[in-house]
Formats: structure tokens, sequence, C-alpha cells
């Protein structure tokens, strides 16, 4: 080796522990680099806005949307929230409707999907006793109940013939036979007969 390769070479080494002290007594001020993570953070998932149902929105066939899709689950058949032949169909069998909004759904009541004939007989099937209710024509000769309770009839005896029934076959008209070939009508609830 030339003794200027000798310096040069003895210089750099001075020099790069003269480097390596520095940094060696540096004060705890002084920035430190760290290193950048490889992951990416992985963002907070939105939470979706809710949807506020318009609970007096009438519902038909060709009304879509959220009030639709809530009707369909009430009715329990696939809710797409398009208000079509298969929902209509639905409805018309639960609740004897075509039409009608998620308010007035909870208040219809279901069809009696056990209803009696008309011309069966039936009897009371109430332990404690079954309601009779009034019947009251009207000048077309159909029938309502202003619901009053006329009198209980004991339980596993014929009440009458079941002349007609509402919409939703909920209620019977009843024809009872009295003494002497009298005819008498009276409501009574579907729930609270059985055929004889």
């Amino acid at each position: 080796m030339k003794p200027n390769e000798k310096k040069i070479m003895i210089v750099g080494i001075g020099a790069l522990a003269a480097i390596g002290i520095y940094f060696a007594t540096r004060g705890s001020n002084e920035m430190v680099v760290q290193e950048i993570p490889n992951q990416i953070p992985t963002p907070t998932p939105q939470q979706p806005t809710p949807v506020v149902l318009d609970g007096n929105k009438l519902l038909k066939k060709g009304i879509n949307g959220a009030e639709t899709k809530k009707l369909q689950t009430l009715l329990g058949i696939s809710s797409d929230g398009i208000f079509g032949s298969q929902t209509e169909a639905a409805l018309l069998a639960k609740k004897g409707v075509v039409q009608t909004t998620l308010n007035q759904f909870a208040t219809l009541p279901n069809i009696n999907q056990n209803s009696i004939a008309i011309g069966s007989r039936v009897m009371a099937d109430l332990k404690t006793g079954t309601p009779i209710f009034t019947a009251i024509q009207k000048a077309d000769g159909s029938y309502y109940s202003d619901y009053k309770i006329l009198y209980y009839h004991d339980y596993g005896k014929e009440i009458g013939i079941v002349k007609s029934h509402n919409d939703t076959k909920t209620w019977y008209l009843v024809e009872y036979t009295g003494l002497l070939g009298s005819k008498h009508l009276y409501f009574v609830k579907s729930t609270d007969v059985a055929k004889i």
C-alpha cells in the first residue's frame, strides 16, 4: 500500500468514527425516524340510514317500496318490495281485502280458515257459555249487530243453523227455531261455536 493510500484510509476511518460518535452522543430531543407500516387501515363501516315507513300509505297492486316490503314480511311471503299478484292474493287470503295500510293491517281480523259452511248446525263451544249477540235487520235485508250480548248459551247445546257470515268468516249469523216454530236470528263469534 502506498503512503498516500494509508493517509486516505486513516482519514476515512477517522471520519466514519467521528460520524458514529456524533450520532451516538446526540441528545434525546433529536427527531427519531420510524418505519411506516405496510398495512392500510380498515375503514369503519358506515351505518345504513334507517328507513322510515309511512304507516298510512295505501298499499295495493302496483305500489312498490319499503312499506310493501314490510307488508310482505307480515304476510310471510317473499319480500321483494313489489306489490304484485302474489302479494294481493296473500293479503286477500289472510285478511279478506286487496288493499290496506300498515297501520290498518294490524287491526284487520284474519280470515277464519276453518269456517263452518252455511247450512251447518252449530253448538256452543265455550265451557263458560257462548255469548249470543243481537242481529238487527237493515232496510236492504242484510243484518248487523250492535254487539250487545243477549245471553250466554250453555256449552254443548245447539245454537242453530249458520245462515251467513261476514267476509272474514269470523262472525256467523245463526238462525234458531224456537217454540211453536218461531225463527230468531243471532250473531255468534266463529271461535265460540263448533259444528254438530
